[in-house]
C-alpha cells in the first residue's frame, strides 16, 4: 500500500505581513526624497524585495502630477527597491480596486512623500493604513495624519 503525503502550504504564508507604501509625483522627489529613503529603510528593516523571506515589504505608490514625466514608474523599477511600483495613470484603479494590484497585508503605512497629501489621505483610509505626511513646508489635512514629519535644520 503506498501512501501520499500531501503539504498544504497556505497562499498567505509566503504573502507579507506588512507593508510600507512611499507616495510620490514626480522625477525630483523620485530622485531626492524616495530612493535615499527606501535604501535607508532597507538597510533599517528586512524588507521585500531585497530581502525576499522577509515578513513586510516596500512599495511604490505614484500619483498624478502635472510636471510628471511619464518614465517615473520605469525608472522606479530600475532600483531595484520596491517590491511593487504603481503608475500615476493606476492611481484610480488603486483606489476603486486595490486587490487588482496584488494582496495588501492588513497592517502598514503610507508615507507622503510629494504631490498633493490628499491622494494619501485617500490612500491610506482605503487601505486602512496609518499615515504619515513628510512636509518640507505645510502639512495640510493634520487631522487626517498619524504623524506629520516636518524639515528641519540639518
Amino acid at each position: 500500500m503506498t501512501s501520499v503525503l500531501r503539504v498544504q502550504v497556505s497562499p498567505s504564508a509566503s504573502e507579507p505581513t506588512g507593508t510600507i507604501v512611499l507616495v510620490c509625483n514626480g522625477p525630483g522627489e523620485l530622485t531626492t526624497w524616495v530612493r535615499p529613503l527606501a535604501q535607508a529603510l532597507h538597510r533599517l528593516r528586512s524588507l521585500r524585495p531585497l530581502a525576499p523571506d522577509a515578513a513586510e515589504n516596500l512599495r511604490l505608490v505614484l500619483v498624478p502630477c502635472p510636471n510628471a514625466t511619464g518614465t517615473e514608474h520605469r525608472v522606479a523599477n530600475a532600483m531595484g527597491l520596491f517590491e511593487r511600483v504603481i503608475a500615476a495613470r493606476e492611481f484610480w484603479w488603486l483606489l476603486l480596486q486595490p486587490n487588482r494590484y496584488g494582496p495588501w497585508p492588513t497592517q502598514g503605512v503610507v508615507v507622503f512623500l510629494g504631490g498633493d497629501q490628499f491622494w494619501t489621505v485617500l490612500l491610506s483610509a482605503r487601505l486602512g493604513y496609518r499615515h504619515i505626511t513628510y512636509a518640507e513646508w505645510v502639512a495640510r489635512w493634520p487631522q487626517w495624519n498619524d504623524r506629520i514629519a516636518a524639515m528641519g535644520a540639518a
